[in-house]
């Protein structure tokens, strides 16, 4: 498996494809009526044009794979940050299906102009991404098992407060933080 693919649109925002496509259906059936030279077809590939740039600019996704994490989509940041030893994934799960992505770490490089690097070696660790996607529970067990995490301890881990898990490669915890619960990945290697 190459990574995990979450949905970061809504369903709903598409909704506003069906006037369009009503408005085309419309068209399509009074086009024969039409007398002149170029009938409606300007306003058929306008419509049809429209429709699929409606659908590229709200397409938006978040990959989480071994190597890194980033955004999707010939509109949205594309931010990436890369995934490696003594970083940490915590995934919020918020109400109404939405799941919230942070990489922290500190890779040594300054994050103001001012600092040397061994200020910043010694820093502590920055925001590296930050992503909302649509899922809950279900994602964020969708990653675990990503992460090589036994399936028996998946449904403890998105339900339990205070559950701890640690193996060769990622220790994962879990708190509620204002009403919302976090499920905390650290990564003591670097998965190859």
């Amino acid at each position: 498996m190459k990574g995990v693919f979450l949905f970061c649109t809504k369903l709903t925002v598409y909704l506003i494809e069906l006037p369009l496509m009503l408005l085309l259906w419309v068209v399509l059936q009074y086009n024969h009526f039409s007398e002149e030279l170029l009938k409606f077809y300007p306003l058929i590939v306008a419509l049809c044009l429209f429709m699929l740039f409606v659908l590229v600019y709200f397409f938006r996704a978040i990959t989480v794979s071994n190597e890194e994490i980033r955004y999707h989509g010939l509109f949205s940041s594309r931010d990436r940050a890369l995934i490696s030893k003594d970083k940490t994934l915590i995934l919020t799960i918020r109400p109404l299906k939405r799941l919230d992505l942070e990489l922290w770490g500190n890779d040594g490089t300054p994050a103001f102009d001012w600092q040397t690097p061994e200020e910043a070696a010694e820093g502590e660790d920055l925001r590296q991404f930050s992503g909302h996607a649509i899922g809950g529970r279900g994602s964020v067990k969708k990653i675990l098992k990503y992460f090589d995490m036994p399936e028996e301890l998946l449904e403890e881990a998105v339900t339990n407060e205070g559950f701890s898990y640690e193996d060769e490669f990622i220790t994962v915890t879990n708190k509620v933080r204002n009403e919302c619960f976090d499920v905390i990945i650290k990564f003591n290697k670097t998965i190859i």
